[in-house]
């Protein structure tokens, strides 16, 4: 039998339940509603709506709206980068549908925005994607709240990477970091640098990368 929607939302949702270590009881308590409310989506029962999405985004920040969705990766919004758009096409204006991350704690989904930018002739933009970051671990250059538009570098060239702005998803964590020095070839590992020294930097193994892009543009200006 093929899965419905409502089968797959239900199991994205048991998933991101334990990302987040709650369950049905601690989030209905937390949204104030009934908890056989959340029993039946977890079952498979019944479909949330709109607003029930929209009020457990608001309540857990840190849940990728295009997981559950579109079950886009990562779960969550753990490294202060989110996925705004993907797989879009060489034109000549290009619209990308954006979620945006308000201050705070509080998320705020407003799927009728857009992000828009300008393809160059003769480049291939396909699983490119846009990122936005969340947090100032790339700053003072790239703050809070800048869009970078990335491109997928393919598994082969992973250990010629060097000296290069990128967004890697490691394990269920999506970081953009700096590439200074790459050691995958020699001792299998990648050591991914912030720009802020508070945010210092993190050593990855080789069989935890799952994906690599090399940060092109910022929206609006090129990367040097």
């Amino acid at each position: 039998m093929t899965p419905t929607l409502t089968n797959h939302i239900a199991q994205r949702f048991t998933e991101v339940f334990q990302a987040l270590d709650v369950n049905a009881n601690e989030v209905a308590h937390r949204l104030g509603v009934a908890n056989v409310k959340w029993y039946k989506i977890l079952k498979g029962e019944t479909k949330p709506s709109y607003e029930t999405l929209d009020d457990f985004l608001k309540a857990y920040p840190r849940v990728n709206a295009n997981y559950l969705l579109k079950g886009q990766l990562p779960i969550l919004h753990t490294s202060g980068a989110e996925i705004v758009g993907t797989d879009y096409e060489p034109a000549t204006q290009i619209s990308l549908p954006m979620y945006v991350v308000g201050s705070g704690k509080e998320y705020v989904r407003e799927p009728e925005q857009y992000v828009s930018i300008v393809a160059e002739e003769q480049t291939d933009y396909t699983s490119s994607m846009v990122v936005r970051l969340t947090d100032n671990s790339m700053q003072p250059r790239y703050p809070a709240g800048m869009r970078l538009l990335a491109k997928p570098i393919p598994v082969a060239d992973w250990d010629y990477i060097n000296s290069t702005l990128v967004l890697v998803l490691y394990r269920n964590t999506l970081v953009v970091r700096r590439i200074k020095e790459n050691e995958l070839l020699s001792r299998h590992y990648l050591t991914l640098y912030a720009d802020s020294d508070e945010a210092g930097f993190v050593i990855v193994k080789r069989e935890d990368v799952k994906s690599i892009w090399r940060i092109t543009k910022i929206i609006g200006g090129e990367i040097d």
